[in-house]
């Protein structure tokens, strides 16, 4: 993120989805050495997000979002001690985390950024299903606790039966045992499980395991 400069900046010409080769003049960076813009294009696509109006700039070894042009767009950009965020119609699209001085954005994860990361929705049930059907109670202990940012104005009451859950734990009826072995060679069908945290720690500290179980031959990995 940047305010000095007057546009969007890149040297790294394969960020940008389309690119026109241009004769824009130069560019003065800070130490007074010189780059030459040499094309302008989006960054992103129609589909998802997509920075517009990008200069590629000859020489340039970072990448500049220019806050203003980005305000004139029509966005909104909050900052704090730790993080911006670019806001459009209250939803963000981006999000920047500071290291030392600079708000630095990743746009490779910015572009999938799904809105169900952003703590907006007043739907409790919805946020049960996205935290992998986690308990009313559990997630109303982590708002008291402050543990989720953006959640405190949800109450988290169990108010409706969830199917999945429901169906998830029902007691039923175990396989019926096979007296041979359905593969024909090793690596075939593999078996995989990985169980934790477990309470008690291996000798090497970890707390999850992880098996793996050939079907044909029988021979099972544990790995910790």
């Amino acid at each position: 993120m940047e305010s000095a400069y007057s546009k969007h900046m890149t040297g790294d010409d394969s960020l940008f989805s389309g690119i026109t080769k241009i004769n824009g003049g130069k560019v003065t960076f800070r130490d007074n050495l010189k780059g030459k813009i040499i094309g302008v294009g989006n960054i992103g696509s129609k589909s998802s997000l997509s920075i517009e109006k990008v200069f590629l700039v000859n020489n340039l070894k970072h990448n500049l979002l220019n806050i203003i042009q980005l305000c004139d767009k029509g966005y909104k950009i909050m900052f704090d001690h730790a993080c911006c965020l670019i806001l459009e119609n209250d939803k963000v699209l981006f999000i920047g985390n500071r290291k030392g001085n600079v708000y630095k954005i990743k746009i490779d994860a910015c572009m999938r950024i799904e809105s169900c990361l952003v703590a907006r929705i007043n739907d409790s049930f919805l946020w049960h299903k996205r935290l992998d059907h986690i308990s009313m109670y559990i997630l109303s202990k982590l708002v008291k606790n402050e543990h989720i940012k953006g959640l405190s104005h949800i109450a988290f009451k169990k108010q409706k039966l969830c199917d999945v859950c429901q169906i998830s734990k029902q007691v039923k009826t175990s396989f019926k045992s096979k007296n041979h072995i359905i593969t024909e060679r090793p690596s075939e069908l593999v078996h995989i499980y990985l169980f934790g945290v477990t309470k008690a720690r291996s000798i090497s500290g970890n707390r999850y395991v992880f098996v793996i179980m050939d079907d044909f031959t029988r021979y099972i990995w544990v790995l910790f």
